[in-house]
């Protein structure tokens, strides 16, 4: 499907480029809106009913998030028509972490956007909106953004800037079989997210029917039938490793920067320890399903579990929930029980310059674990159901990898699509 180009490169003002690519400016191909300053929004504007409105914070990961999203009146709504949202419209953040992007695919109510964001569109026929969209997660542009970025006391992009991005574009044609390569890609990877949100969600499910539920478990009221947490689930620190041990390959240290969502991710500044600290701190070595919860700081109560990014050490301010049996008690009967024991613990954090959990108010909580029968069978249960969590996010780990590659080759031309595809 795929095969590197061998046609003649041109020399241009960003580097060789196919001969038969057109260098354009960026800004003349688009129309980019963002919130007029004096149109800005005060706090005391939002409502609890209204029309919707998207701030920087609500973008993610390439994803628009709809948690804490802000409301105003029709009227503040419709003096601003030039930023009201379509389908297939990009956003960027502007301010503080600029170049933040999503993609609208959908909307489900009318929305607008905040003054800290752009809304962009294509205007021209000669670009596709989807390639577009790629352009914009390419290391071009991420180039051009960190350029923007350095040196500045408030970061900030300009409606100016996309008027200074260079970029060679190829035919439309060919514009539409790179972006349908792409989503092809981004697809497979939200399907497998989905899956494990599904997977976990059943398994939420059950648990709750099997663990929690008071009809079902008649005999929870009884404080005589409630055990320490420490009687299956050991509580481990993290180690305060020195900066001048990392190295830029060996063993991956986890972070509390690492934690995002219930999970364990890699992150493009990760760093790494001497392969030796297997054998010299082997009290902090990560297992396959460990659950660490951040315990102190501002990302207080964040949590994530481990899978394949293996071997792996365990940084300060984070603690590691195991199983001492996982035979007997399965790691996600660890992450279900210690996300309901942080329902009541995360009170006892607060009151303090800095918020904080202390392991001994984590210990000496009591909870009903259920029989031992229901523990063996919900546990031989969510072998697979870990199994098959751990193998989709492997595999996004792997598209993830290649897309980036695929993403600079594509883009600058260096790998062409067979003109029969």
């Amino acid at each position: 499907m795929i095969n590197y180009n061998n046609r003649d490169f041109q020399n241009s003002k960003i580097g060789k480029i196919p001969q038969d690519w057109t260098l354009v400016t960026l800004g003349s191909l688009l129309y980019v809106k963002g919130r007029i300053g004096w149109k800005g929004l005060n706090k005391s504007e939002f409502k609890e009913k209204g029309y919707l409105i998207l701030n920087g914070n609500n973008i993610k990961n390439n994803k628009i998030y709809l948690e804490n999203i802000g409301r105003i009146s029709k009227e503040r709504f419709d003096e601003s028509p030039e930023i009201i949202l379509k389908k297939n419209d990009i956003l960027m953040t502007k301010d503080g972490t600029i170049g933040k992007i999503a993609y609208v695919d959908n909307l489900l109510e009318p929305t607008t956007i905040a003054s800290g964001l752009f809304l962009i569109r294509n205007k021209s026929e000669i670009l596709l909106q989807k390639y577009l969209w790629y352009v914009f997660q390419s290391h071009y542009f991420r180039r051009f953004i960190k350029e923007r970025v350095e040196g500045s006391v408030i970061p900030h992009l300009y409606q100016r800037d996309f008027e200074e991005f260079i970029i060679s574009l190829p035919n439309i044609k060919e514009q539409v079989k790179i972006s349908n390569i792409l989503e092809l890609i981004d697809k497979k990877i939200v399907i497998n997210s989905r899956i494990n949100s599904l997977l976990e969600s059943i398994s939420k499910l059950i648990f709750k029917k099997w663990f929690l539920d008071f009809n079902d478990i008649k005999k929870k009221n009884s404080e005589n039938n409630s055990e320490l947490i420490s009687r299956y689930i050991d509580i481990l620190n993290g180690c305060a490793f020195k900066s001048k041990d990392y190295t830029e390959k060996g063993i991956f240290l986890l972070r509390t920067k690492n934690l995002k969502n219930g999970l364990t991710k890699r992150m493009h500044d990760d760093v790494f320890l001497p392969k030796s600290f297997l054998n010299t701190h082997k009290d902090y070595i990560c297992e396959m399903h460990d659950y660490h919860l951040i315990m102190v700081g501002a990302s207080l109560g964040e949590r994530g579990m481990i899978f394949h990014q293996l071997p792996a050490l365990r940084n300060q301010n984070m603690w590691c929930f195991r199983s001492k049996n996982k035979n007997l008690f399965s790691p996600l009967l660890v992450k279900f029980f210690v996300d309901e024991l942080l329902k009541k613990m995360i009170k006892t954090a607060s009151g303090s310059a800095r918020e904080f959990f202390r392991k001994e108010d984590f210990k000496k909580q009591t909870i009903f674990f259920g029989t031992e029968t229901k523990q063996k069978t919900f546990s031989n249960y969510s072998i697979n159901i870990l199994k098959k969590i751990s193998n989709n996010l492997l595999e996004n780990e792997i598209l993830l990898k290649t897309k980036k590659i695929l993403l600079k080759k594509l883009i600058s031309g260096e790998m062409r699509i067979k003109s029969n595809d």
